[in-house]
């Protein structure tokens, strides 16, 4: 079968390998779609710290079901779509045990620490598979587990009808917190971003969308509440975007963080006692947030289409990643595979 292999930093290839051969309680798929995520990015910079030369890349794909190995129950059949939720614990620690497996100090991730979905067969786990209706659109199931990271970040911020949200960062993550966002209720959502691509995104989204390089972030957050944000959410994940959450908040409000930093960040805790700040963390999701993401997109409830700027035949992945790194203006990247 042809797969994307990672060797190295901006060194991956369209190869030869084996047909997987599943074992007892796996899954074999048929991939259909598999979208490009920002964390593919980073290994394919060479920044990701456990990627492995050798291992096929990417985990947000969907496909149909072509081989089951299993004795246990299961509604699984041969011919059915899937999403696959992408992440692998082992079970039996304490984070497993209490339903926190995504803190699992051995998480293994599709495309990463196992071979992934640019490819045109996957091997995954029974339990990780959950099933689509016959009549979905495969291409935008596809967006399942970004989406589910959205689900489990606004599930985590105790947003209430009528709230003011502010979302840092207007990429997939972001726009796709912002629907998650204004479909729980808040009344009003305000994106801030500097591209010019993304914050037209925004607005054709029906988000507030504002650069903060061309306007006064905290007195248009004050339009809309004029104590401040009643929740912060932030999906840049550069020093400067925490001090900008705190600027935002309101006093009793939340600041989510959703971005993966890499520098350290200096924090006013006086500020965050003094005015009761919660401060949270999201990290990734567990089973309830990507089913979840399953159900709002077969129902049509929150829309994916303005995400999709473009799909590539697995043949061109190559091209696709290298397009992508040079900075083109895009939000999600689809692999369509034949």
């Amino acid at each position: 079968m042809k797969a994307l292999v990672y060797w190295g930093p901006k060194d991956v290839r369209l190869m030869d390998r084996p047909k997987p051969e599943i074992q007892n309680d796996e899954v074999l798929i048929k991939v259909r779609y598999c979208g490009i995520c920002g964390s593919d990015m980073t290994m394919y910079s060479g920044k990701h710290p456990r990627i492995r030369p050798g291992t096929v890349m990417g985990h947000e794909f969907v496909g149909e079901v072509v081989e089951i190995k299993t004795s246990k129950k299961t509604d699984i059949e041969i011919g059915d779509f899937v999403v696959v939720e992408p992440m692998f614990n082992c079970h039996n620690c304490f984070y497993c045990k209490t339903g926190r497996y995504n803190l699992c100090d051995d998480v293994q991730m599709c495309g990463r620490d196992v071979d992934g979905g640019f490819a045109e067969f996957v091997k995954v786990q029974l339990d990780k598979v959950i099933k689509l209706s016959k009549s979905c659109d495969l291409k935008r199931m596809a967006l399942t587990e970004p989406l589910a990271v959205a689900v489990s970040v606004v599930n985590k911020c105790k947003l209430k009808v009528g709230d003011t949200a502010v979302v840092l960062g207007g990429g997939p993550i972001g726009l796709l917190v912002a629907q998650v966002l204004r479909y729980s209720g808040a009344s009003s959502v305000i994106v801030s971003e500097i591209n010019e691509y993304r914050l037209q995104k925004a607005r054709e989204m029906g988000f507030v969308a504002v650069n903060p390089n061309e306007e006064d972030l905290k007195s248009r957050v004050q339009n809309f509440n004029k104590v401040g944000a009643d929740v912060v959410i932030d999906c840049v994940g550069h020093p400067s975007s925490f001090e900008t959450a705190l600027k935002l908040v309101r006093k009793g409000g939340l600041i989510n963080i959703v971005a993966l930093y890499h520098d350290k960040v200096s924090v006013d805790l006086l500020q965050i006692v003094y005015s009761e700040i919660d401060l949270k963390g999201t990290f990734v999701y567990t089973y309830n947030a990507f089913r979840t993401a399953k159900d709002l997109l077969e129902k049509g409830l929150i829309d994916v289409e303005p995400f999709i700027t473009a799909v590539y035949p697995l043949e061109n992945v190559v091209e696709a990643f290298e397009r992508i790194y040079r900075g083109t203006d895009d939000l999600k990247t689809l692999i369509s595979v034949p």
